[in-house]
């Protein structure tokens, strides 16, 4: 029975960690929600070249701290300092990103999980010379750069996941909002610029498949973000298309053998723009993004672990005939459990593709390569 119990409790808390996995460690892909007392340090680094001989790249240290308080409150600390470099401008782009601290609450017999955290204005906002060139090429989704944006004002959210257990099915949603504090994008000027607060509604279910002695897991979630508007000196000026996002994901576990398949699709609605007054542009300048992929894992022995990684994206183009891409990756990495208190995570990916605009296509190629460096404390 108390093994049961355990496994149940398990079964809550990656549920409701699926749900508000992007909540507000987007930047560090490897720090989630964990009840380990953890310090974390790595280093990235990425470039893409197009056909046309331009290079953007990235170097990031990324550094966590999770501190668990109690067995139901913890304490979560996201830095991620990088250096970004574009081929032709003549500022680069470095320095610390905004500081991001989490504290996480689980009540109600690990069946609801509270969130509150801020993100503290300690990275570079105000760009000068051509750094918003490079600063644009970094946000690009297609790229998919590890820190896309190094700072902007101070931010504070707050959420709440449930989950709840009917049968051999676990049911999970929850609600966030996120108050965007305001900015001031340009050096050489003092104009401020608020992004529009936003709340995020997220659904998930969890389901788990005995097969003999191997498990099948799977997962759906689906999240609708709602962006409120964007103002510059107290005028609105832009409001995002609201944002659908579906996830499906499916875990197997056969032996020692460990498979994740993933199938992501996001779309979001008209942007409205305008300057006091918005409003809705004629042709959705937002297309549909699709993205596919796996991860495999292949044990050598017990400390030692292969895993190879496949890659897709799939990004339409937009109403204007813009932003569509195609890219395609493949990758390898190595987990060493160095010793019961250190774990090392490597990977690296190679990529390749094309970003299309209307009747053009540029190829471009990239790779990453980096690792993380865990110290259970």
């Amino acid at each position: 029975m108390k093994e049961n119990l355990k496994i149940k409790k398990l079964v809550f808390y990656l549920v409701l960690n699926f749900i508000f996995a992007v909540s507000l460690f987007a930047q560090v892909k490897d720090a989630g929600f964990l009840r380990n007392n953890d310090f974390r340090i790595g280093g990235y680094y990425q470039s893409w070249s197009s056909a046309n001989s331009e290079q953007i790249s990235q170097f990031v240290l990324p550094v966590v701290f999770i501190m668990p308080i109690s067995q139901q409150l913890s304490l979560d600390l996201v830095n991620s300092p990088s250096y970004a470099s574009l081929d032709g401008a003549q500022k680069n782009l470095s320095g610390l990103t905004d500081t991001r601290i989490r504290a996480s609450y689980v009540t109600m017999e690990n069946k609801v999980l509270l969130t509150g955290g801020v993100s503290l204005p300690t990275g570079q906002s105000r760009l000068e010379g051509d750094q918003p060139t490079v600063a644009a090429a970094l946000a690009m989704n297609a790229l998919d750069f590890r820190v896309p944006t190094l700072g902007q004002g101070l931010d504070i959210k707050a959420s709440a996941a449930f989950a709840q257990e009917f049968g051999s099915i676990v049911l999970g949603g929850g609600v966030g909002y996120l108050m965007k504090g305001s900015f001031q994008p340009y050096k050489e000027s003092d104009l401020k610029y608020n992004p529009g607060d936003e709340i995020t509604a997220t659904l998930g279910a969890d389901k788990n498949i005995e097969m003999g002695s191997n498990n099948l897991r799977l997962t759906g979630d689906f999240t609708l973000t709602l962006y409120g508007k964007d103002q510059v000196d107290g005028k609105e000026v832009f409001k995002s298309g609201n944002k659908m996002l579906f996830e499906l994901r499916s875990l197997y576990h056969a032996s020692s053998l460990d498979f994740l398949l993933y199938l992501r699709d996001r779309t979001k609605g008209k942007n409205d723009r305008g300057l006091g007054s918005l409003s809705t542009e004629t042709l959705n300048s937002n297309g549909n993004q699709l993205e596919i992929g796996s991860i495999s894992y292949f044990p050598m022995n017990q400390a030692i672990r292969l895993k190879a990684l496949l890659e897709s994206k799939i990004y339409s183009k937009n109403e204007y005939e813009s932003n569509g891409a195609l890219v395609f990756g493949v990758g390898t990495g190595l987990q060493y459990q160095l010793s019961s208190r250190m774990f090392l995570d490597s990977q690296f990916k190679f990529l390749k593709g094309s970003l299309k605009n209307r009747s053009d296509s540029i190829g471009i190629t990239g790779f990453e390569v980096g690792a993380m460096l865990r110290f259970k404390l």
